[in-house]
């Protein structure tokens, strides 16, 4: 995706909030939220799978799941995400599809990966 795209206020709205919340723990949910996020800003991921740093590797990893998906669509989703993570809101079923993806694919439900993003 070459295009420029221009993301909705409230998108912004929902990253300041996401990146003002504190103590969230579901690194699946935070690689969901990273995924969406870079596909709107920026889209289809690209360059080389960082080798040293497991983060990166894992953000790199999730962010791929997306590749393809509009920005639109990613802005969308990253809507929902943010709601989920500072209201509680149900994850939508794209988004549950998503994240259940992200855990199975990068093994998030490993306890040792809870103190990623602290």
């Amino acid at each position: 995706m070459t295009s420029r795209y221009n993301p909705t206020s409230a998108f912004y709205t929902a990253a300041e909030s996401v990146g003002n919340l504190a103590g969230y723990d579901d690194p699946g949910v935070k690689l969901l939220a990273y995924s969406l996020y870079k596909q709107t800003r920026v889209g289809d991921v690209t360059g080389s799978r960082p080798l040293l740093d497991p983060e990166s590797k894992m953000k790199f990893d999730a962010w791929t799941l997306v590749k393809g998906m509009t920005h639109q669509e990613a802005d969308a989703r990253y809507l929902n995400c943010s709601e989920h993570m500072v209201q509680g809101v149900p994850l939508n079923p794209e988004n549950s599809a998503l994240l259940g993806a992200i855990k199975e694919k990068l093994g998030v439900n490993k306890p040792y990966l809870s103190s990623l993003w602290r």
